[in-house]
């Protein structure tokens, strides 16, 4: 049990350093653009008539100046932190499941789902009949797995992942034999070990679409 409170911390750990250093820099790279970004784009912009009165005519004013390069700004500046936020929770989740694996095997997962999915099991159904009896199972395993505060939200972050991602070929609806709380517990294992392994690659191209968003700003007219 300690080893067990030891190495979910270890995890913990490890998953707040990466949110933190991704995001961090993620918000420090995001200001950057910003600011020389906005010198830039606003640098040529009458202010005298226009930047007075409302920020409504100032901006009209860019915009009829540089289209282009006012687009692509507002891009910058509006989606920067969720596309960092959302690329940053799928590597660490993909990273964690990664550990998990390498460190523990799948046996660490089939005892997390079953203490996870312990309240379903009790109140499964004798049989999925199709495709749509099987999601609404799923999503009231993962509406549980999203509520129970017993257990790591990083880990049940992995739990989740992975049942969004089942797939639902082969599975034989009708079968009187069939066991639901089966199904989705191995479909489950499937599909996390069908995660790639951990890549920083869109996060990386995030930074290289703002440095290039504003190298476009600096050079160009548009």
């Amino acid at each position: 049990m300690q080893e067990n409170f030891k190495y979910i911390a270890k995890l913990s750990g490890s998953a707040l350093f990466s949110f933190i250093k991704i995001n961090l820099l993620g918000t420090i790279s995001t200001i950057i653009v910003v600011v020389i970004g906005f010198f830039l784009l606003t640098q040529d912009v009458n202010v005298g008539s226009s930047g007075h009165a409302t920020p409504i005519p100032f901006i009209i004013a860019t915009f009829i100046l540089r289209p282009v390069s006012t687009i692509l700004f507002s891009i910058v500046f509006f989606s920067s932190s969720a596309l960092f936020l959302t690329f940053g929770n799928k590597y660490i989740i993909s990273k964690l499941v990664n550990r998990i694996t390498i460190d523990k095997g799948e046996g660490y997962l089939v005892a997390l789902l079953d203490k996870l999915m312990l309240k379903y099991k009790k109140q499964q159904p004798a049989i999925l009949r199709n495709a749509g009896d099987f999601s609404i199972q799923k999503l009231k395993v993962i509406q549980d797995i999203k509520n129970d505060k017993t257990v790591n939200k990083w880990l049940r972050k992995v739990i989740v992942l992975g049942m969004g991602k089942i797939r639902l070929d082969g599975i034989e609806f009708n079968d009187e034999n069939q066991n639901p709380y089966d199904i989705i517990r191995n479909r489950t294992i499937e599909s996390l070990k069908n995660i790639m392994e951990p890549s920083r690659k869109m996060i990386w191209m995030i930074f290289a679409l703002q440095w290039a968003i504003l190298l476009f700003i600096w050079s160009s007219n548009f």
